[in-house]
């Protein structure tokens, strides 16, 4: 585990809200949809809710997500783009 990982207790689900701020689009074609910014958000997130078992790259134990809530919108004034990420643990055994 790196320095940033926390051990998880098996079996706990989580919820995850998570509010991006987009920055300004370079191109006509700029597009951001929620699930191409989910994904690389959820792949990060192992550190806080737990790697999935298995052989390969470590992976994100996103199967224990039960709840997402988000929501993206234009950077604002001085405002940085990224991200707002709260996670919350919903449940133990």
């Amino acid at each position: 585990m790196g320095s940033t990982d926390r051990p998880v207790p098996d079996g706990v689900r989580f919820a995850i809200e998570v509010e991006f701020r987009l920055p300004s689009s370079r191109e006509r074609n700029d597009r951001w949809d929620v699930d191409g910014l989910l994904t690389p958000t959820f792949e990060a997130s192992g550190g806080a809710i737990g790697w999935r078992r298995g052989q390969g790259r470590p992976q994100a134990d996103d199967e224990r997500i039960d709840r997402i809530v988000a929501s993206k919108r234009p950077a604002t004034g001085d405002e940085e783009p990224g991200a707002r990420l709260r996670i919350v643990p919903l449940a133990s055994p």
